[in-house]
């Protein structure tokens, strides 16, 4: 089964405008388009929460790995599986699960700070996650 949103023609900037509506909607104070070599590669949001306070958190859109995908989908030469393809579907695939993040708040299945606590901005500057990985998944074991 293709990868989702692999046909979508939306460009990835409509994406991310429709992405920080979102954020914005549900109490995001600063929302930041990361880039990599000019291009956007993911979303920065900062939000004040009861339990946690002011923090910022990093939404990835993984680009690279969304075009590995394509191809190995679609085979590398069909038209389909470019980079900009990919830059599209993984900002619609990211755009799809923040929505779904927020109707589980909505519903009060979960907190924002539980759902969005893998991508907490760490003071090196790599989400939480990303340190968890780098110490070898002893974060709150061995500080």
């Amino acid at each position: 089964m293709p990868i989702m949103n692999y046909t979508t023609k939306i460009p990835a900037s409509r994406t991310i405008a429709e992405i920080q509506r979102i954020l914005a909607r549900y109490g995001a104070s600063a929302i930041t388009t990361r880039y990599e070599e000019g291009k956007p590669s993911g979303l920065t949001f900062t939000i004040t929460t009861e339990w946690a306070g002011t923090h910022t958190y990093i939404l990835p859109a993984n680009i690279e790995g969304v075009w590995q995908r394509l191809i190995d989908d679609l085979g590398e030469h069909h038209r389909g599986a470019s980079m900009e393809q990919a830059a599209r579907v993984a900002f619609r695939i990211l755009k799809d699960w923040v929505q779904v993040q927020m109707a589980l708040i909505e519903a009060d299945m979960a907190e924002i700070d539980e759902i969005f606590l893998p991508y907490l901005q760490t003071p090196a500057g790599t989400s939480l996650y990303v340190a968890f990985v780098e110490r070898g998944g002893n974060l709150l074991l061995n500080p």
